[in-house]
This record gives C-alpha cells, sequence and structure tokens, in this order.
C-alpha cells in the first residue's frame, strides 16, 4: 500500500475516532463552550460543518447537542502511475440546541 492511501486511511481512522460513535452526544470536540466555538474549531481543522439549531437563541449561547459524521468528499489524483482518491474535505453534522 502507498503512502498516500496509507495516509487517507488513518485520517478516516482518525477522524472516527474523534468523533465517537455515530449519535452519542458527547462526539463533540471540544468539551466546554458555545456551538459557535465547536463549530470554529471543526472548520478550522478543515471540516465542513452542516448546522441543525433547534431554538431561537444566538449561536454563541446555544450548547453542542450532536456530532456526527456526513460523508467524505474525495477526487482522484495521480500517485506515480496509479490514481487514489484524496480527501478533499469530511462533512460533519452538528445539532445545536439554544
Amino acid at each position: 500500500m502507498n503512502k498516500l492511501i496509507k495516509a487517507t486511511l488513518a485520517g478516516g481512522a482518525l477522524f472516527s475516532f474523534a468523533l465517537g460513535f455515530p449519535g452519542s452526544a458527547e462526539a463533540a470536540p471540544s468539551g466546554i463552550g458555545s456551538a459557535r466555538d465547536t463549530i470554529d474549531e471543526l472548520e478550522n481543522s478543515g471540516y465542513k460543518v452542516v448546522l441543525n439549531k433547534l431554538g431561537v437563541g444566538p449561536l454563541e449561547l446555544c450548547t453542542v447537542d450532536l456530532v456526527r459524521p456526513g460523508e467524505t468528499v474525495t477526487r482522484p489524483v495521480h500517485y506515480g502511475t496509479e490514481m487514489v482518491n484524496q480527501v478533499v474535505y469530511q462533512t460533519v453534522y452538528l445539532t445545536a440546541k439554544c
């Protein structure tokens, strides 16, 4: 297996480990903080965040209820004589309660 494939698989495994099991309320990457803080942390790490906001309060006052992984977007690239899929970004779904 070449290095790019190993890096792609390792990145996916680390992402899955960081977010925990789907449906887990403890899956948010940061401890105490607002939903805005968690969204900023995920986006700064390269994730595309899809927000589901429950309530009418400002996002800075919302708490994270759920974070679950979404689709991984890839593109084919040449690596030597092989074509491999390179991860462009990973989508995560975040539910915030206000």
